[in-house]
Order: C-alpha cells, then sequence, then structure tokens
C-alpha cells in the first residue's frame, strides 16, 4: 500500500509542481496591474503560498455589504486588515467621506505594492494586522471609526487570530463598528464556534448578518461593537 500511495503522489504531484512552477515564473515576469483581481489572488497564493490563507478574493457583492455594514460612510478612522487585492478597499473609496483617512494593513509584499499603485489614496503598510495600533498610531490616530477585516480567521493560528482580534478590539472607538466574515458551514465547526466565543468575550455585541451566496465560498458578515 505504501508502495502504491507513493508512487500516486509521484504521478500526480509532479506535474502539477511543474506547472506551478511554470505559473510562477510567468506571473513573476508579469506585472500585477496586466492581472484582474482573481488571477492576481492567484498569483499571491503562487508566489507566497502561506502568506495568503483564503481560496479566493470576496467577491463585490460581499464586499459591497461588508462596506454598508460597518458604516464606512459615517467614519473619518477607516481601518481594513488584510486587504488582499483590493475588492473591500474599492468599496470604502466608493463610500467614505471626502474627509476620512483610510488605512490598509497587507502582510504579502505584491499585494501591499498592488494596493499602493492601484489606490494612492490610501495609506498602505506591508506588516502583520496585529501590528494595527503601531502604524495607526503613526498617523495620530487614538481609535479607528470603522474596522473592516476579511482575514480567513480560521486558517490563522490560534495565538495570532486572538492577538489580532483583541488589537482591533482594543484600537475601536467606543461607538465604532468592526465588521469581518466567517465562511458559511466552518462557523459550526469548533474552531468556527470557538472565533465566534472569542468575538463575544471581546465586543458587547456580535451580530451575524447577511449571508452572501454569490462568493467563494459562501460567507456571512458579523458585526460587532463595544
Amino acid at each position: 500500500m505504501a508502495r502504491v500511495m507513493l508512487a500516486s503522489f509521484f504521478l500526480f504531484a509532479r506535474p502539477c509542481l511543474a506547472v506551478m512552477a511554470i505559473l510562477k515564473q510567468g506571473f513573476t515576469n508579469m506585472a500585477n496591474h496586466e492581472l484582474s483581481p482573481t488571477m492576481q489572488f492567484l498569483a499571491g497564493i503562487i508566489r507566497a503560498p502561506f502568506l495568503t490563507g483564503a481560496i479566493a478574493p470576496s467577491s463585490r457583492r460581499l464586499a459591497r455589504r461588508m462596506v454598508l455594514t460597518s458604516r464606512v460612510d459615517q467614519a473619518l478612522a477607516i481601518l481594513e486588515l488584510g486587504p488582499g487585492t483590493g475588492v473591500v478597499t474599492r468599496e470604502i473609496l466608493d463610500s467614505k467621506r471626502a474627509d476620512a483617512t483610510v488605512l490598509a494593513i497587507e502582510r504579502s509584499r505584491d499585494f501591499a505594492a498592488e494596493l499602493a499603485r492601484q489606490y494612492p489614496d490610501v495609506h498602505v503598510v506591508e506588516d502583520c494586522a496585529s501590528q494595527l495600533r503601531h502604524h495607526s498610531k503613526q498617523f495620530g490616530w487614538d481609535g479607528a471609526d470603522s474596522i473592516v477585516s476579511a482575514l480567513p480567521w480560521t486558517n490563522l493560528p490560534e495565538p495570532l487570530q486572538e492577538n489580532i482580534l483583541r488589537e482591533a478590539a482594543a484600537f475601536l472607538r467606543d461607538d465604532g463598528v468592526f465588521v469581518t466574515i466567517s465562511c458559511f458551514g466552518l462557523h459550526l465547526t469548533p474552531t468556527g464556534r470557538r472565533f465566534r466565543r472569542l468575538l463575544e468575550s471581546l465586543f458587547s455585541s456580535v451580530e451575524r448578518r447577511d449571508l452572501i451566496l454569490r462568493n467563494i465560498p459562501p460567507a456571512f458578515i458579523y458585526r460587532c461593537s463595544k
């Protein structure tokens, strides 16, 4: 049995690895601005698979609902955690006040560089989302009115997940709103239930809203406030 499994691995894995290598070289030679958001996302996975936890970028429909729920249109200090290819960022810019400031913290170097190129009005920082207070205070913020995140929480190590959420809750202003998402179905798993309990321990109000089926995978929104 072990020999069969080993043979199967080499039969199927080696061609896949070869294709990945070819694609990686192609994506490396191609500027990100020549790619659609979906292809940028795929390129990011191929270049740095361990920095991209989601399986697809958020859909425009989900992004719109997140921005509407987070009251971005009323906020002056807007913080986005894990913007990826900028699908949610674009909706934030379309909805925000003219005098609002947007700070986006993205761990992937490729995604951060492309976000900065596409959206010069957004302050883009390449770093882990757990450093949100450090970077926000560099802009003179003492808190955020709206924090929006499409981070793939259940794919993050639990200590990092908890660290980011605690930082976000601590930095959110008393009348602010924190909005994030969860994949439908995963909320029923032990990891998903733990995530909900963590939210409830950090925020006085946690509401589940808007199941978006036209997303890969389907997802719903958590709206949290102090």
